[in-house]
């Protein structure tokens, strides 16, 4: 299981759902290496779909000291504090970022690793993090969360920083 990169099929597709009683492989090794996957690539999130695996399993952490897992997690967005915007990178687009607007805070439910249901309610960088990973269990990449003037600048951008690599090389 290896890090996949847009257009593969596997980031377009619904995931579906962890099943505790019969799952696909031992949550807890599936946990160590989605974790491994992120903190090599120094990603932030990683959801289970971008390493080609069809189940609805979100793994974010900064470096090895602060780590979680959300399985199965679904949200409701908390409409009283409102949008904003923020640049978003994702591993499965190397050197691509864009602006995105996403709600502030979110209700969140999910379960743990031990299969129990955990509720709390993320605001600000994490509730984004999170609601970018459950994206992609939804099979919804963050390019199709941007206005076409935030895309468009992005993808220039992205050029820019491709020639400016090109040159060191």
């Amino acid at each position: 299981m290896n890090l996949v990169y847009d257009p593969h099929p596997a980031l377009h597709k619904v995931a579906d759902a962890w099943d505790f009683d019969n799952p696909l492989m031992d949550i807890n090794e599936l946990i160590d290496h989605m974790q491994k996957i992120r903190r090599t690539n120094n990603g932030i999130g990683l959801a289970a779909p971008q390493i080609d695996l069809n189940t609805r399993v979100i793994v974010v952490g900064m470096g090895e000291d602060i780590e979680h897992v959300f399985i199965n997690p679904t949200y409701e967005v908390v409409k009283e504090d409102g949008d904003e915007y923020m640049i978003e990178g994702c591993l499965s687009f190397p050197h691509f970022f864009v602006n995105i607007k996403r709600p502030k805070t979110i209700k969140l439910t999910y379960y743990d690793p031990d299969g129990t249901t955990v509720e709390n309610q993320p605001t600000g960088i994490t509730a984004r993090i999170i609601q970018h990973e459950i994206d992609h269990l939804n099979g919804l990449v963050f390019t199709k969360r941007a206005s076409i003037y935030h895309l468009n600048k992005a993808k220039k951008e992205s050029k820019k920083l491709e020639r400016m690599k090109k040159r060191e090389d």
